[in-house]
């Protein structure tokens, strides 16, 4: 009954795949160990990172990038045959925790370059490429950078208008476009660019992505100015534009004309370690907020013992620790050999990044007017925190994906199984069997939450159709679920690996309050949203948002009412009869 892919896509039938989530993931212990030591040399590393001079003079500093090279952080994902370290992506996901600490000039430099920059050509390059490039991108000689977004494409990808056009002799491209926002922008080396080119498929010429390996040596490789950004101000962000640019045949990506999947790959790979970059951070804001609440005293008691600030110490923790569950499980997931995790990676980078911004929030709050000033790093976390949400997919487009992802998956088999199956489906409740038995009440409250997804995401198609794709505050509330579902589900599989490795329940007495208090505000959450079918304000908030639009602007004026002196007239007028 069920479709071998995703876990997530699964939850839309009303199945749950144990298999994808128990047991928890591990690393190998030599990479632990691998990890352990870079762990070392990074954190030895960070003191000389002046974070708020970075900040200030929004560069990093040339001698800071060259001990990043020297430490070999260019090339942590690059395989030991091409001189990297060869770490696995769950090795990368806890190197990029323990970076995210040193402030986004660091972690975005390094993770701009590994995460998406040059991770086209280990995903999807060939031999020769690999070969050619791979050792140099390693030891930081080049640095690499990802080219997708144009000033007029952004979360439209496939409206890129930058154009390679293939010689007469078919022995390069010429390249011509701009690209906007790039990371690295300003000093790299080595662009992964895509590019709209000529097609021809079946006697039919048509446009369609392709995917190239650009470097600043073919010349017509200039860079823009640095742009003045509200946070993540230490890393290079600028325009890079392409003039006339040779770009050999054999710098292609894959296939001419498949560079639309490519990005997809790179993308998809590249979120995985947002979650673990986001929950470095948010560990850190936690720390602090607690020893501040701890020492923090008013009228007579420190404030970490008024119910208000337990409730935000408690709420942090729920989703720093849904970010590390989260994180772990979908780059354990994939190194497991599991194919399809796209939607597993949205999810894991729209939690994330949104739990981060929380976090940073209420850290500020809990510190009061000291969280606002300079001396403390809250404020520079949450102006880079913000970026979290927009950039690699905004959490507005990935919801929408999360959403139709699953939507279609449920398509195809009630396409196939007609009434029957669908009747199947709706009275074969869920079933999850591999979760701790101290957790039967939040396994209970998982299952009927995927019973909810399901029925919700059935009536939606067979009320809908195919015009599902326009209705997103519907797909808001299914992506809703489904993030609460997988946190509800990693967190379940973590616990349950704490206390099936020996710890007793007074030893992980903190991993098990934090999965039975989030499971049972998850499950609030999808019920709340999945009530919401029919008795909804969807409507209401449509016809206000155009009203707005046919006014231009915020209409409302506090003199509309007139002044004191017209109240009387007003008065009369009201009252009068017709």
């Amino acid at each position: 009954m069920s479709e071998k892919t995703g876990f997530l896509r699964n939850l839309f039938l009303g199945d749950v795949i144990e298999e994808v989530i128990f047991p928890f993931p591990r690393m190998k212990a030599e990479e632990q160990e691998t990890i352990e030591m870079i762990s070392a040399s990074i954190k030895a590393f960070g003191k000389k990172v002046n974070q708020d001079k970075i900040d200030k003079d929004e560069k990093l500093p040339p001698e800071l990038l060259e001990e990043m090279k020297e430490l070999g952080l260019f090339g942590l994902i690059i395989p030991e045959e091409y001189d990297g370290i060869g770490l696995s992506v769950s090795g990368y996901a806890r190197v990029l925790e323990d970076l995210a600490v040193l402030g986004s000039a660091v972690a975005a430099t390094a993770g701009g370059h590994q995460s998406i920059g040059m991770k086209g050509l280990l995903l999807s390059g060939n031999d020769a490429q690999k070969k050619k490039y791979l050792s140099k991108l390693a030891s930081g000689e080049m640095i690499a950078a990802f080219c997708l977004t144009e000033p007029n494409s952004g979360s439209d990808a496939a409206s890129i208008r930058t154009r390679a056009v293939l010689s007469e002799d078919g022995s390069h491209y010429i390249l011509n476009g701009e690209k906007q926002f790039i990371t690295n922008g300003g000093f790299a080396d080595f662009y992964t660019v895509f590019a709209q080119t000529s097609i021809e498929e079946q006697g039919v010429k048509q446009d369609k992505i392709t995917a190239f390996i650009v470097t600043r040596d073919l010349g017509g490789v200039s860079s823009g100015p640095e742009e003045q950004k509200m946070g993540w101000k230490g890393s290079s962000t600028t325009m890079v534009f392409f003039e006339d640019v040779k770009v050999p045949v054999e710098n292609v990506i894959g296939e001419p004309g498949k560079g639309f999947k490519v990005a997809m790959e790179i993308l998809n790979n590249g979120r995985l370690s947002t979650s673990t970059a986001s929950f470095g951070v948010a560990k850190l804001l936690i720390d602090m907020s607690i020893k501040y609440a701890s020492e923090r005293k008013q009228f007579g008691k420190h404030i970490g013992q008024f119910d208000i600030i337990k409730e935000k110490i408690a709420n942090m923790s729920m989703l720093a620790y849904g970010m590390q569950c989260l994180g772990y499980m979908t780059a354990g997931i994939v190194d497991r050999g599991v194919t399809d995790y796209s939607i597993e990676a949205a999810v894991a980078k729209v939690f994330s990044t949104e739990s981060l911004w929380k976090i940073c929030d209420e850290a500020m709050q809990i510190h009061g007017g000291m969280g606002y000033m300079r001396e403390l790093p809250i404020e520079r976390f949450m102006r880079d925190a913000r970026l979290g949400l927009i950039i690699e997919g905004t959490s507005e487009i990935s919801r929408a994906m999360i959403a139709l992802e699953g939507l279609k998956t449920l398509g195809k088999f009630l396409k196939k199984a007609g009434l029957r199956g669908y009747a199947q489906k709706a009275f074969t409740p869920a079933k999850m069997t591999k979760a701790h038995p101290i957790f039967s009440k939040e396994v209970n409250l998982f299952c009927k939450g995927v019973d909810k997804l399901s029925a919700y995401a059935m009536q939606l198609l067979r009320v809908y159709k195919k015009d599902v794709i326009l209705l997103q505050l519907h797909q808001k509330r299914i992506a809703e679920a489904v993030m609460d579902l997988y946190v509800m589900a990693a967190m379940l599989s973590r616990t349950t690996a704490l206390l099936e490795a020996g710890k007793s329940k007074e030893e992980a007495k903190t991993e098990i309050y934090m999965t039975r208090s989030f499971c049972r505000m998850a499950f609030e959450r999808i019920e709340k949203n999945m009530d919401q079918f029919d008795l909804n304000h969807d409507h209401y908030l449509g016809r206000l948002a155009d009203t707005l639009y046919e006014d231009g602007e915020f209409a409302p004026k506090i003199f509309d009412l007139g002044s004191l002196e017209d109240m009387p007239a007003a008065k009369e007028l009201a009252t009068a009869t017709p």
